[in-house]
């Protein structure tokens, strides 16, 4: 049985889909421009997808970074000095 990917990935993939769809339709539409500036319907929908996307994308590097950061105390505690120091060591 396969699991349910979590919400946020899901999340993702719509978002980038839409936002892809969207650019697209730009070379169709001679006024997206002036829609963009304005914030209007399709532009709308894109700042609103823009915006998902920029939300998830930092919380994805805001993990990595406390995750890097634990490695780097655990690699620099066993080598019994700190991070700071490590080219002293």
């Amino acid at each position: 049985m396969q699991k349910d990917p979590p919400i946020e990935q899901l999340q993702f993939v719509n978002a980038f889909d839409e936002c892809n769809a969207l650019i697209f339709n730009r070379y169709c539409d001679p006024m997206w421009k002036l829609k963009r500036w304005l914030r209007i319907m399709s532009e709308a929908q894109f700042a609103i997808h823009i915006a998902t996307l920029n939300r998830i994308v930092q919380a994805y590097i805001e993990d990595r970074k406390r995750e890097l950061e634990g490695n780097v105390e655990n690699v620099s505690s066993n080598m019994g000095c700190s991070w700071h120091s490590r080219v002293e060591c």
